[in-house]
């Protein structure tokens, strides 16, 4: 039973200091997100959920939000300001999960760092193909490859580029070399 409380939601696992999650989630990822949030709500983890969303609540998501006894806040956007403010005011012991497209994981991923909040402390999950991103040290550019290359062209310089192993923390990205040949 422990093995499947540690699939659905990794909080709990070697972390009794979990108090609370932060949900920040994509529209398209909450029906995704809803037993992890209810597995949370049965442990007695506070839990605080906002859904970015395009369209006015509808009646779907209203019947979520009478299913759950959480409040759900919906949000047009996860601006930078908004999201910096809303991580400042957590308390220590919150852990933080993003569910959505890659580009919104990242730019939430970049500003709970920036507020002081660990690897360890940020959970996600993408909804969308991302592949690997490979950063040229040629060019200084960000390029796209599959999950398993070891070999790209640089789309912006045309450099043959061996893709590292190391996937650095600052860049969000593979490490591309030059290629000696």
């Amino acid at each position: 039973m422990q093995a499947i409380k540690s699939l659905i939601h990794p909080f709990l696992e070697g972390q009794s200091k979990c108090r609370k999650v932060l949900f920040l989630i994509d529209e398209s990822n909450l029906f995704n997100s809803l037993a992890t949030i209810d597995m949370l709500s049965q442990n007695n983890i506070e839990t605080e959920i906002y859904v970015k969303t395009d369209r006015q609540q509808g009646k779907m998501i209203d019947n979520i939000q009478h299913k759950t006894s959480n409040k759900i806040n919906y949000v047009s956007s996860f601006e930078n300001d908004k999201v910096e403010s809303l991580l400042n005011g957590q308390l220590i012991g919150t852990r933080i999960f993003i569910s959505g497209p890659w580009s919104m994981i990242r730019q939430i991923k970049e500003i709970a760092s920036s507020v002081g909040f660990t690897d360890e402390e940020i959970h996600y999950h993408g909804s969308d193909e991302e592949g690997k991103r490979v950063y040229c040290v040629k060019c200084y550019s960000y390029n796209k490859a599959e999950i398993d290359s070891n070999e790209i062209t640089c789309s912006h310089c045309n450099t043959v580029l061996d893709v590292s192993k190391h996937f650095s923390k600052r860049l969000d990205s593979y490490l591309g070399y030059i290629q000696a040949k």
